[in-house]
């Protein structure tokens, strides 16, 4: 482990914020076949999000989307935390969990006044989180089961945050039509003129591209360069606004947090910056805007630091891999799809195989014991539990906390301009399972 995230270093976060409460709130959570994993809370999920926001703007959704979305999560906030504004600035940090979050002067701030606690979906990547908190569908409802997984059509391991097939990620691939794909339809899908006006800004490297082009109507995207390119156009949105919100995605805490630990100096500045472009774009605003505003901030999953790693070339992959259509991730977490067809000898060759490729690091999970993980299905427009084993996979390898896999067999990378990958997600660990939520007046980050 680089020697800047190790416990033995000097720095410490610039808030000295205790989440003791919050561990002990979630212990329910603790699944009794494995108590070091966390599971998906049905209702106090990051699929509650966006009805959250609908709620703030009293604006009911189209009968019809009605019974597949995720509650409102207002019954979870403080007393104080606004229950109705006619403005909202949502504010989406991608891997803020709570380690992330204490970080944070202001946001911490505003959490111990206004905010609670929720948990990601399963599994925790950006993808299926994402697609959850837009659309607020559990992933049962919209599909999107993982990162690297299997889709028909057209039949093969598709990288579903740039919507290209797996084995073409270095190549200049055309993204797949993810139509046939969808199951139920979602807030964040509506056009304009549907549902409550607002739009969403995200940086041009991901604007139109992979999955924010599925989620999102092009209607309701608009694309910035630097953070604070980000704050003015929210600020000018805002203003612009009669009613309605304004969304700002910013992944900056997720690739920093990857490459130096959610606990280091560099995630540190960056979440100072942040809540600078924050500050600054409240003040911005004229006071009867301002007054107007509810920020809403939230997650869609944390960082667990890699401690070690599981080769995952030997062989027992050798043994399993003729055994299956393709083997996927979701960062710590292993998609086996099998092939069909085979017989009770096989079975149990590829059972044997993923025992021991998991070994004391991680739990092998079969897919009648992962699907409640994925929330409540439903029956019209949703996917058969046929079509979500086979996107989630027949078997999945969970590995423990600050464990994740070593694909190449190689040692971490040591070169000297290099950013190693320090800390990941897609598990049940608590760092990624449990993230805040904040709903707060704009005008207390003042």
């Amino acid at each position: 482990m680089p020697s800047h995230i190790s416990s033995s270093s000097p720095f410490t976060p610039s808030v000295d914020q205790d989440f003791s409460r919050e561990r002990e709130e979630s212990q329910s959570l603790r699944w009794p076949l494995h108590p070091s994993f966390y599971l998906p809370h049905s209702v106090r999920s990051v699929a509650g999000v966006f009805p959250t926001v609908y709620g703030l703007l009293g604006r009911q959704v189209p009968p019809a989307l009605a019974p597949h979305l995720s509650p409102p999560l207002f019954s979870f906030l403080p007393q104080g935390s606004p229950r109705s504004a006619g403005r909202v600035l949502f504010l989406l940090l991608d891997s803020l969990g709570f380690k992330e979050l204490a970080q944070a002067p202001v946001l911490s701030r505003l959490y111990q006044r206004h905010g609670t606690w929720i948990t990601s979906v399963f599994p925790t990547v950006t993808s299926t989180a994402t697609t959850s908190l837009y659309q607020g569908l559990s992933p049962a409802r919209h599909g999107m089961a993982g990162h690297v997984v299997w889709m028909e059509p057209p039949g093969l391991l598709v990288d579903t945050l740039r919507m290209i097939p797996a084995m073409e990620l270095e190549k200049n691939a055309q993204p797949l039509d993810p139509r046939p794909w969808r199951g139920a339809p979602g807030l964040a899908g509506l056009p304009a003129g549907q549902g409550a006006p607002g739009m969403l800004l995200l940086n041009r490297s991901i604007l139109g591209s992979g999955l924010s082009g599925v989620n999102h109507p092009r209607e309701r995207l608009a694309g910035y360069g630097e953070p604070l390119e980000g704050a003015s156009l929210g600020a000018n949105l805002l203003a612009g606004l009669p009613g309605g919100w304004v969304g700002w995605y910013l992944p900056t805490i997720d690739y920093l947090s990857h490459g130096f630990g959610g606990v280091s100096p560099e995630v540190t500045q960056a979440l100072h910056q942040i809540e600078e472009n924050l500050t600054w774009l409240a003040r911005r605003l004229a006071p009867e805007v301002l007054a107007d505003t509810t920020l809403v901030v939230a997650s869609d999953h944390g960082q667990s630091l890699i401690q070690r790693r599981v080769n995952l070339k030997g062989p027992a992959l050798d043994a399993l891999t003729p055994l299956t259509r393709g083997i996927g991730f979701s960062g710590r977490v292993l998609h086996v799809y099998l092939r069909d067809g085979l017989g009770k000898p096989q079975l149990q060759q590829a059972a044997q195989a993923l025992e021991q490729l998991a070994g004391e690091h991680g739990r092998v999970v079969g897919f009648a014991q992962a699907r409640p993980w994925l929330g409540e299905g439903g029956e019209e427009h949703s996917l058969s539990e046929e079509a979500l084993r086979r996107r989630l996979g027949d078997w999945l390898v969970v590995l423990e906390e600050g464990i994740h896999w070593d694909k190449t067999g190689t040692p971490m990378e040591t070169h000297r301009h290099s950013t190693p990958l320090v800390s990941q997600h897609g598990g049940l660990a608590w760092d990624e399972m449990v993230v805040p939520l904040i709903v707060a007046p704009l005008s207390e980050v003042l």
